[in-house]
């Protein structure tokens, strides 16, 4: 339910105007929802008075901005793509991120796996090419003079996803 609604916040934030402007700066989100992250966490440790272990700070730096710029690339890419995109796109990951853990970590998969990730990918498709309401010449509000289109909103979803799936095989 908390997820349902942040989607619907986030996408109405992006989406809708606000005394005839639309909210540009989506870092902005990015930011607040990690000091909110962070705020909570610190409490949580406070109060349950978790020790510390060292650890080499570069160990978190990759997956800190990769998770960072994750969101960037979500987040700008509703002012292009409808939420409905955005969403297939993360059903989507699981292709990103087997490819990711092959390249990185020379991981294999079953072929049930890689079955399921094309049935996800061919349901993506599907959608998106049957759909009527998708114009890449223009972006989701319909404006075609100040951006080069869906596709713009297409390039930070494959973005979000190769960042995303970076983030989860770094962690791994």
């Amino acid at each position: 339910v908390t997820f349902c609604i942040w989607g619907v916040i986030q996408e109405r934030m992006l989406t809708v105007p606000y005394d005839g402007s639309f909210f540009e700066y989506s870092y902005g989100l990015v930011f607040l929802n990690r000091l909110g992250g962070l705020l909570f966490s610190s409490a949580l440790v406070y109060h349950y008075k978790v020790s510390f272990v060292r650890s080499p700070l570069w160990e978190y730096s990759f997956p800190s901005v990769a998770n960072m710029l994750s969101s960037w690339c979500q987040y700008e890419a509703l002012k292009y793509v409808s939420f409905p995109t955005t969403m297939l796109a993360k059903a989507f990951k699981m292709v990103p991120v087997m490819l990711m853990g092959k390249f990185m970590s020379d991981k294999s998969f079953e072929s049930y796996e890689y079955v399921s990730a094309g049935f996800v990918g061919l349901g993506l498709y599907l959608f998106l090419s049957s759909s009527e309401n998708i114009d890449f010449n223009a972006n989701v509000f319909g404006d075609a003079a100040n951006v080069n289109g869906a596709m713009v909103g297409v390039a930070l979803l494959c973005l979000f996803l190769a960042f995303d799936s970076f983030t989860s095989q770094w962690q791994a």
